[in-house]
């Protein structure tokens, strides 16, 4: 359920700035979209943005302009540090990484430290907006 008010959440958003000609570089918000990281890789993040004009069939080839993470018990940390560097070695500008029971997102960039937010927090992507994660989070 709070990955699913993210993404309609995201989704909104994006049709509002695509719909004032912003954030161009941008195409679809996605719940639990596939994506091919190379040949024998594929990941499926919980939420994601595709870059413009991505190629796709079953799933996307490459990694999405954005590619969120909410961690639940079968996420280990390493497993998600390793999504996190396979993300970004494939193309992803973002990676963020909620973690629902400390009310925290780590927003990872490519080239940056990595900085971990609480209550309202803005991405790189969406110029502009702020996303409410406890609002997000709220049971």
């Amino acid at each position: 359920m709070k990955a699913e008010r993210l993404f309609l959440s995201l989704r909104a958003t994006l049709e509002r700035m695509h719909a004032r000609g912003k954030g161009m570089q941008l195409g679809d918000a996605h719940y639990e979209m596939g994506y091919r990281l190379g040949p024998l890789t594929w990941l499926q993040p919980d939420i994601s943005i595709t870059h413009a004009g991505q190629p796709a069939n079953d799933y996307y080839e490459g990694a999405p302009a954005l590619a969120v993470e909410m961690v639940s018990d079968s996420n280990t940390p390493r497993k998600i540090a390793r999504k996190v560097s396979a993300f970004l070695a494939h193309g992803a500008v973002e990676v963020c990484v909620i973690y629902p029971d400390r009310g925290e997102v780590t927003v990872n960039r490519q080239g940056f430290e990595a900085a971990t937010w609480s209550g309202r927090f803005k991405t790189g992507l969406l110029p502009g907006v702020e996303i409410d994660l406890d609002a997000i989070l709220a049971e």
